[in-house]
């Protein structure tokens, strides 16, 4: 931070044994950052069906619907801000999922969706340009008139 050497009137204190030393930055306590956060009482804004994803020190709820082109979801903060929808697809075209089937896993954010179960993990991208941050019920129509091929081909020509 600065020379105690530059000083004219410097004084030196001597160690006591047992002390810490003081360190402005507050450690972390590692064993507190191991754990994942529980699920905080759902907030009026989140939906009855929104499902808890925790993490280590953070964590969203995140509300899944299926559709004809893969999945539509619903990301919210612990304190029931909307932080993202979008529409989600498979590489594979996996559409019409029965998601009881499935638990949310991780990666699972703003740009992608990670659903396992107990033998196989599908992974969800959502499509370019369609990440709005209003609820999904003003949506569905529109993406449901999505043309997949053409959006993702007009997102892989923007690509240099």
């Amino acid at each position: 931070m600065n020379n105690v050497n530059a000083l004219k009137h410097k004084k030196s204190v001597a160690p006591r044994p047992g002390l810490i030393p003081f360190d402005p930055i507050q450690q972390s306590v590692k064993p507190y950052l191991k754990k994942t956060l529980p699920p905080p009482p759902k907030h009026q804004n989140v939906p009855k069906e929104a499902i808890w994803l925790a993490g280590q020190g953070a964590g969203s709820w995140f509300a899944l619907k299926t559709s004809s082109k893969g999945i539509i979801a619903e990301r919210y903060s612990p304190d029931g801000y909307l932080e993202c929808a979008g529409m989600y697809y498979n590489d594979n075209h996996e559409t019409g999922i029965n998601l009881h089937n499935f638990s949310l896993s991780y990666p699972s954010d703003c740009q992608k969706i990670t659903l396992q179960t107990e033998d196989k993990t599908v992974t969800y991208r959502r499509i370019p340009g369609m990440q709005f941050l209003y609820p999904l019920p003003d949506i569905i129509n529109h993406y449901e008139s999505i043309d997949l091929a053409v959006a993702l081909n007009a997102e892989n020509s923007k690509i240099v």
